[in-house]
Protein backbone atom coordinates (compact mmCIF):
# COMPACT_ATOMS: atom_id res chain seq x y z
CA UNK A 1 0.00 0.00 0.00
CA UNK A 2 2.82 2.81 0.52
CA UNK A 3 4.65 1.60 -2.68
CA UNK A 4 1.00 2.48 -4.33
CA UNK A 5 0.88 5.52 -2.55
CA UNK A 6 4.13 6.72 -3.33
CA UNK A 7 3.46 5.93 -7.21
CA UNK A 8 0.56 7.59 -6.86
CA UNK A 9 2.56 10.86 -5.34
CA UNK A 10 5.13 10.74 -7.90
CA UNK A 11 2.84 10.42 -10.50
CA UNK A 12 0.58 13.43 -9.50
CA UNK A 13 3.72 15.56 -8.88
CA UNK A 14 4.88 15.04 -12.61
CA UNK A 15 1.61 15.56 -13.68
CA UNK A 16 1.75 18.97 -11.98
CA UNK A 17 5.39 19.81 -13.14
CA UNK A 18 4.09 19.37 -16.64
CA UNK A 19 1.09 21.83 -15.90
CA UNK A 20 3.08 24.26 -14.60
CA UNK A 21 5.43 23.88 -17.34
CA UNK A 22 2.56 24.38 -19.81
CA UNK A 23 1.23 27.73 -17.84
CA UNK A 24 4.71 29.01 -17.17
CA UNK A 25 5.49 28.86 -21.09
CA UNK A 26 2.02 30.08 -22.43
CA UNK A 27 1.10 32.60 -19.64
CA UNK A 28 4.40 33.72 -18.93
CA UNK A 29 6.18 33.68 -22.12
CA UNK A 30 6.05 37.58 -22.74
CA UNK A 31 7.69 38.81 -19.40
CA UNK A 32 10.52 36.09 -20.30
CA UNK A 33 10.63 37.75 -23.21
CA UNK A 34 10.48 41.20 -21.84
CA UNK A 35 13.24 40.76 -18.89
CA UNK A 36 15.73 38.66 -21.17
CA UNK A 37 15.77 41.76 -23.41
CA UNK A 38 14.59 44.55 -20.57
CA UNK A 39 18.59 46.05 -19.81
CA UNK A 40 20.23 46.80 -22.73
CA UNK A 41 16.26 48.24 -24.21
CA UNK A 42 15.49 49.96 -21.16
CA UNK A 43 18.79 51.67 -21.27
CA UNK A 44 18.84 52.37 -24.93
CA UNK A 45 15.77 54.18 -24.45
CA UNK A 46 16.47 55.94 -21.23
CA UNK A 47 19.53 57.61 -22.79
CA UNK A 48 17.72 58.45 -26.24
CA UNK A 49 15.14 60.17 -24.37
CA UNK A 50 17.18 61.92 -22.70
CA UNK A 51 19.11 62.89 -25.63
CA UNK A 52 16.25 64.22 -26.85
CA UNK A 53 14.79 66.14 -24.10
CA UNK A 54 18.02 68.11 -23.56
CA UNK A 55 18.35 68.75 -27.29
CA UNK A 56 15.09 69.80 -27.60
CA UNK A 57 14.01 67.67 -30.25
CA UNK A 58 10.49 68.18 -31.28
CA UNK A 59 8.43 64.67 -33.22
CA UNK A 60 7.14 62.29 -32.43
CA UNK A 61 8.08 58.39 -32.03
CA UNK A 62 7.50 55.78 -35.22
CA UNK A 63 8.04 52.49 -34.61
CA UNK A 64 7.93 49.95 -37.73
CA UNK A 65 7.49 46.47 -36.83
CA UNK A 66 6.01 45.91 -32.93
CA UNK A 67 6.48 42.22 -32.55
CA UNK A 68 5.17 41.91 -28.58
CA UNK A 69 5.13 45.33 -28.19
CA UNK A 70 7.93 45.73 -25.09
CA UNK A 71 9.65 48.67 -27.52
CA UNK A 72 6.71 50.36 -27.83
CA UNK A 73 5.90 50.21 -23.79
CA UNK A 74 9.41 51.48 -23.06
CA UNK A 75 9.28 54.43 -25.30
CA UNK A 76 6.29 55.58 -24.04
CA UNK A 77 7.66 55.29 -20.12
CA UNK A 78 10.39 56.69 -21.31
CA UNK A 79 9.39 59.57 -23.04
CA UNK A 80 6.54 60.74 -20.65
CA UNK A 81 9.48 60.07 -17.77
CA UNK A 82 11.19 63.10 -19.68
CA UNK A 83 8.04 64.78 -20.15
CA UNK A 84 8.03 64.85 -24.05
CA UNK A 85 5.55 65.98 -25.75
CA UNK A 86 5.48 62.88 -27.94
CA UNK A 87 2.63 60.68 -30.08
CA UNK A 88 3.28 57.42 -30.82
CA UNK A 89 2.49 55.78 -33.70
CA UNK A 90 2.64 51.67 -34.07
CA UNK A 91 2.87 50.61 -37.68
CA UNK A 92 2.47 46.80 -38.37
CA UNK A 93 1.06 44.37 -40.36
CA UNK A 94 -0.54 42.35 -37.15
CA UNK A 95 -0.81 39.37 -38.91
CA UNK A 96 3.32 38.00 -38.67
CA UNK A 97 5.90 38.78 -41.06
CA UNK A 98 5.32 38.49 -45.00
CA UNK A 99 6.47 35.44 -46.87
CA UNK A 100 10.25 36.10 -47.18
CA UNK A 101 11.51 36.30 -50.97
CA UNK A 102 14.60 36.83 -52.95
CA UNK A 103 17.44 38.19 -50.72
CA UNK A 104 15.69 37.80 -47.84
CA UNK A 105 15.12 33.41 -47.98
CA UNK A 106 16.70 32.34 -45.35
CA UNK A 107 15.37 28.91 -43.48
CA UNK A 108 14.60 30.09 -39.78
CA UNK A 109 12.27 32.99 -41.95
CA UNK A 110 8.42 31.98 -42.46
CA UNK A 111 5.19 33.73 -42.99
CA UNK A 112 3.29 34.54 -40.22
CA UNK A 113 6.20 34.93 -37.97
CA UNK A 114 5.80 37.60 -34.91
CA UNK A 115 2.13 37.54 -35.10
CA UNK A 116 0.26 39.33 -32.76
CA UNK A 117 -3.38 40.88 -33.37
CA UNK A 118 -4.08 44.37 -32.49
CA UNK A 119 -6.58 43.16 -29.61
CA UNK A 120 -3.52 41.44 -28.46
CA UNK A 121 -1.46 45.00 -29.02
CA UNK A 122 -3.84 46.97 -27.33
CA UNK A 123 -4.25 44.83 -24.51
CA UNK A 124 -0.79 45.10 -23.46
CA UNK A 125 -0.62 49.21 -24.06
CA UNK A 126 -3.44 49.36 -21.48
CA UNK A 127 -1.85 46.98 -18.97
CA UNK A 128 1.12 49.47 -19.54
CA UNK A 129 -1.37 52.75 -18.86
CA UNK A 130 -0.80 53.70 -22.12
CA UNK A 131 -4.21 55.64 -23.05
CA UNK A 132 -5.50 55.34 -26.68
CA UNK A 133 -5.19 59.09 -27.51
CA UNK A 134 -1.38 58.35 -26.87
CA UNK A 135 -1.27 56.48 -29.97
CA UNK A 136 -2.01 55.50 -33.44
CA UNK A 137 -2.17 52.28 -34.97
CA UNK A 138 -1.46 51.59 -38.65
CA UNK A 139 -1.93 48.04 -39.71
CA UNK A 140 -1.10 46.76 -42.88
CA UNK A 141 2.22 45.24 -44.55
CA UNK A 142 4.34 48.47 -45.55
CA UNK A 143 3.95 47.72 -49.62
CA UNK A 144 0.62 48.52 -49.43
CA UNK A 145 -0.01 51.03 -46.10
CA UNK A 146 3.18 53.06 -46.12
CA UNK A 147 1.81 55.69 -49.18
CA UNK A 148 0.92 59.12 -49.31
CA UNK A 149 -2.90 58.58 -48.12
CA UNK A 150 -1.45 56.83 -45.14
CA UNK A 151 0.97 60.69 -44.70
CA UNK A 152 -2.22 62.45 -45.03
CA UNK A 153 -4.31 61.14 -42.90
CA UNK A 154 -1.57 60.85 -39.91
CA UNK A 155 -0.57 63.85 -38.12
CA UNK A 156 3.14 63.84 -37.87
CA UNK A 157 5.42 66.69 -38.71
CA UNK A 158 8.61 65.42 -37.49
CA UNK A 159 10.18 62.27 -35.79
CA UNK A 160 12.01 62.56 -32.91
CA UNK A 161 12.81 58.66 -32.41
CA UNK A 162 12.20 55.88 -35.52
CA UNK A 163 12.54 52.06 -34.13
CA UNK A 164 13.14 49.98 -37.31
CA UNK A 165 12.48 46.68 -36.90
CA UNK A 166 11.47 45.18 -40.26
CA UNK A 167 14.16 42.45 -40.47
CA UNK A 168 13.98 41.59 -44.08
CA UNK A 169 15.43 44.19 -46.96
CA UNK A 170 11.93 44.24 -49.01
CA UNK A 171 10.21 45.55 -46.21
CA UNK A 172 12.87 48.26 -44.57
CA UNK A 173 13.02 49.84 -48.28
CA UNK A 174 9.59 51.18 -48.10
CA UNK A 175 9.97 51.94 -44.20
CA UNK A 176 13.01 54.24 -45.13
CA UNK A 177 11.42 55.88 -47.82
CA UNK A 178 8.34 56.28 -45.92
CA UNK A 179 10.27 58.47 -42.83
CA UNK A 180 12.34 60.61 -45.41
CA UNK A 181 9.62 63.46 -44.68
CA UNK A 182 9.95 63.50 -41.05
CA UNK A 183 13.58 62.96 -40.34
CA UNK A 184 15.57 66.49 -39.25
CA UNK A 185 18.61 67.03 -37.93
CA UNK A 186 18.68 64.85 -33.89
CA UNK A 187 15.99 62.10 -35.09
CA UNK A 188 17.36 59.30 -33.60
CA UNK A 189 17.21 56.18 -35.66
CA UNK A 190 16.97 52.72 -34.32
CA UNK A 191 17.72 49.59 -36.21
CA UNK A 192 16.60 46.44 -34.51
CA UNK A 193 18.43 43.58 -36.00
CA UNK A 194 20.63 45.36 -37.79
CA UNK A 195 23.52 42.08 -38.02
CA UNK A 196 21.03 39.56 -39.23
CA UNK A 197 21.55 37.63 -41.83
CA UNK A 198 25.56 36.95 -40.56
CA UNK A 199 26.24 40.76 -40.38
CA UNK A 200 26.36 40.45 -44.36
CA UNK A 201 25.98 44.32 -45.61
CA UNK A 202 24.60 43.19 -48.71
CA UNK A 203 21.30 41.70 -47.25
CA UNK A 204 18.80 42.65 -44.87
CA UNK A 205 18.45 46.15 -43.07
CA UNK A 206 21.77 46.92 -43.73
CA UNK A 207 21.71 47.04 -47.47
CA UNK A 208 18.44 48.98 -47.27
CA UNK A 209 19.86 51.82 -45.16
CA UNK A 210 22.95 51.75 -47.67
CA UNK A 211 20.86 51.82 -50.67
CA UNK A 212 19.09 54.69 -49.00
CA UNK A 213 22.09 57.23 -48.60
CA UNK A 214 23.14 56.55 -51.37
CA UNK A 215 20.18 57.65 -52.69
CA UNK A 216 19.75 60.80 -50.06
CA UNK A 217 22.95 62.39 -50.19
CA UNK A 218 21.48 65.17 -47.98
CA UNK A 219 21.15 62.66 -45.31
CA UNK A 220 23.96 62.04 -43.02
CA UNK A 221 23.59 59.42 -39.90
CA UNK A 222 25.80 59.69 -37.05
CA UNK A 223 26.53 56.81 -35.19
CA UNK A 224 24.99 56.62 -32.05
CA UNK A 225 24.18 53.54 -29.28
CA UNK A 226 24.59 49.87 -29.67
CA UNK A 227 22.23 48.10 -28.06
CA UNK A 228 22.10 44.23 -27.44
CA UNK A 229 24.25 42.62 -30.14
CA UNK A 230 22.33 42.96 -33.31
CA UNK A 231 20.77 46.50 -32.75
CA UNK A 232 22.37 49.96 -33.80
CA UNK A 233 21.27 53.21 -34.01
CA UNK A 234 21.86 56.53 -35.19
CA UNK A 235 21.46 60.56 -35.58
CA UNK A 236 20.33 62.19 -38.34
CA UNK A 237 22.10 65.25 -39.99
CA UNK A 238 20.67 66.88 -42.60
CA UNK A 239 23.07 68.72 -44.81
CA UNK A 240 20.83 71.23 -46.37
CA UNK A 241 19.84 71.87 -42.55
Amino acid sequence: MKAIRSIGRSFCAKIYRILWDAYWKCIRQEDIHYHKYNTDREEFFLKCMRFIAWNQIEGDYLEFGCCTGVTFRLAHKYSRLEDLDMHLYAFDSFAGMPEPKGVDVEPQWSAGWFHQTIQDFENKLRSAGIKQSEYTLVPGYYSKSLNEDTREKLEVKKAALILVDCDYYESTVPVLDFILPYLQTGTVIAIDDFYLFKGDPDRGEQRALREFLQQHPEIELVEYLNFGWHDKSYIVKKRDA
